[in-house]
């Protein structure tokens, strides 16, 4: 008999503060940085059992049953792998996705942060996942010879997925750094807004003004806190930036802030003012120096980078050389001849030579993301 009313339940949508979002962003990142390094372990765990294999099925003419199911158990373990990476590349996405949603981030950090997203985009390519599903079907008929081919490759392909991740984690440090070091620069610029605008106020009470500044006190003690843990996201880079020892710039900054709240708890509103406004202009000192030490470790590092791929690059060049009259005296010389035990030994040099040039492109990619 007619329509009927209904109201639904109220809900409260709770935009979180800044602080809440820089906690969580810090778990997150702990969360995602742990997971790094348990992959990398069990990706190391499953390179030994692989080769403890390989050596076995080398050793024998036929494939025993316990061979057979070690396969499969090591099979089972990097597909556990390659699961565990895809993981992590979506915690990765939402972290990002949900910074980008509540913060505003600088630009430069945000490219950092699409080219790492596509760093885990790469590490399982669909070739290596083609090769996986080879491998399970060789299973079935148990071929001694491409089981034992597939096992190498499976074991370049573990190998190559450990390097990945350990640049990852690496890029994402470094990355975490320059983020909190951003973000720490920015607290104390608006922090040292709001000083100046108190210690100009002459509308407040000093009982608003005392309370106002006790707050901005905890702050700063907060904000004392951010830049050791900066210090220490810095000891865990393996490449360490310079940093300055700011603590005596932070101490009379403190001092100050403190002063002007003593001051005025006791009614000295004029002197209360000088100090706050002494304090603000440490603070703009401070964050002045953090900036040049952020803008000279960037000029210095590129630099460094510019230089290391110009060395690769001429080391290269010049390997390749060497292989070319290496491979052009090996044509025309016989076997028995001295000299090709030389060229052997040469040979051998320019092997050695490729992987120290390996190892410094594997190194500056660690600290360069862009580098493919």
């Amino acid at each position: 008999s007619g329509s009927k009313a209904s109201r639904s339940q109220k809900h409260i949508f709770k935009v979180p503060t800044l602080e809440e979002l820089e906690q969580q962003q810090e778990q997150n990142n702990q969360e995602m940085k742990d997971r790094l390094k348990e992959t990398i372990i069990d990706s190391k765990k499953i390179q030994k059992e692989l080769d403890e294999l390989n050596k076995r099925m080398l050793e024998k003419r036929d494939m025993s049953w316990q061979d057979k199911k070690k396969l499969e158990d090591l099979l089972e373990k990097h597909k556990q792998l390659n699961k565990d990476v895809e993981e992590l590349k979506k915690e990765n996405q939402q972290n990002n996705s949900q910074n980008e949603e509540y913060k505003k981030s600088d630009q430069r950090i945000l490219d950092k942060q699409k080219e790492l997203e596509r760093l885990f985009e790469q590490i399982l390519s669909e070739e290596m996942k083609e090769k996986m599903r080879e491998l399970e079907r060789l299973m079935e008929n148990l071929d001694k010879n491409k089981l034992r081919d597939m096992v190498d490759q499976m074991k370049l392909d573990n190998k190559d997925i450990e390097k990945e991740l350990d640049r990852s984690l690496e890029l994402f440090k470094q990355l975490e750094f320059d983020q909190k070091l951003t973000e720490t620069i920015e607290k104390l610029d608006r922090l040292r807004e709001k000083q100046e605008k108190l210690s100009n106020d002459t509308q407040k009470s000093q009982e608003q003004k005392k309370a106002e500044q006790d707050q901005m006190n905890k702050e700063f003690e907060a904000l004392r806190k951010d830049l050791d843990e900066l210090q220490k996201k810095n000891e865990a880079l393996n490449e360490p930036k310079k940093m300055e020892d700011t603590d005596a710039s932070e101490q009379d900054i403190q001092q100050d802030m403190q002063k002007s709240s003593d001051e005025l708890g006791q009614g000295k509103s004029g002197k209360a003012s000088k100090s706050q406004k002494s304090a603000s202009k440490k603070m703009e000192e401070l964050s002045q120096k953090m900036k040049q030490m952020q803008e000279q470790n960037e000029q210095k590092e590129m630099e460094e980078d510019i230089g290391k791929l110009r060395e690769i690059l001429e080391n290269l060049i010049q390997l390749s050389f060497d292989q070319e009259r290496v491979m052009k005296q090996l044509q025309k010389t016989h076997p028995g001849n001295p000299l090709y035990v030389g060229l052997t030994a040469e040979q051998k040099k320019i092997k050695d030579d490729a992987k120290m040039i390996e190892d410094s492109l594997f190194a500056l990619s660690k600290r360069v993301v862009e580098i493919q």
